[in-house]
């Protein structure tokens, strides 16, 4: 069997880029460096980094026990809010947001200053979605899973959006 390896083979520039500023932060050492969640989705990627001393943060009870270190905002981003419990708690921060994710993310806040709804389409419990507004600051997610305070469950009125493969459900009958 003949395999051939594509030219794009490998990590996207964002995904590079998070994960070299983990191991930039290992050479330069000097104290704890843990990382928000997982750097990137590879299980072998994220090992040989625990393997090196990197520990994980897996919630916000974890992150708000740390008293020194570095913490990595992995490729996915977070919200404004752990941005500020970061500052609140001294601890070094070092953002290895993939650039373009950033840029989505500040277009979606500012469209939500400005008083629009957003429609949001993805997990609700994928890392790169979780930083976009709340339902509740007009925003709207779609979710190929149900959540138990979305309306309707995806039947009924408002549930026709979205593809049959995937079965969009959390549409709200309000928007």
């Amino acid at each position: 069997m003949k395999v051939i390896v594509a030219k794009t083979a490998g990590f996207c520039f964002g995904v590079e880029r998070a994960v070299e500023k983990v191991y930039e932060q290992i050479r330069q050492g000097g104290g704890p460096i843990y990382t928000l969640g997982p750097i990137i989705h590879n299980e072998e990627v994220v090992r040989d980094l625990e393997e090196k001393g990197v520990r994980v943060i897996h919630s916000k009870e974890e992150l708000a026990g740390l008293t020194e270190g570095t913490v990595i905002i992995r490729s996915h981003g977070v919200g404004p809010q752990v941005y500020e419990q970061l500052r609140r708690q001294g601890l070094e921060t070092v953002d290895a947001t993939c650039p373009f994710v950033k840029k989505i993310h500040r277009i979606a806040a500012e469209q939500n200053r400005q008083g629009r709804r957003l429609i949001i389409i993805g997990d609700r419990n994928h890392p790169e979605v979780q930083p976009h507004p709340h339902p509740a600051d007009r925003g709207h997610l779609l979710s190929r899973r149900p959540h138990p305070g979305d309306r309707d469950h995806g039947r009924g009125r408002g549930a026709g959006a979205g593809s049959g493969a995937e079965g969009v459900r959390g549409f709200p009958d309000d928007i």
